[in-house]
């Protein structure tokens, strides 16, 4: 699976306004510093992505 995650990681990816907008409010209501992971994760789960592949436990 890694090849897979190492393609995927490649990819690009297009954020409407929607999805910026929904990131920019997360990131200014955390209470504490956010990693890209987790903004990965948090949209994901926001828009209905979440395909679970990505979790490694991080």
């Amino acid at each position: 699976m890694a090849a897979q995650d190492g393609a995927r990681e490649g990819a690009t990816h297009h954020l409407g306004e929607d999805d910026v907008a929904y990131l920019m409010n997360l990131l200014r209501n955390a209470t504490q510093p956010v990693t890209t992971q987790e903004l990965i994760d948090a949209l994901r789960r926001q828009s209905g992505g979440s395909s679970g592949e990505a979790e490694d436990g991080e």
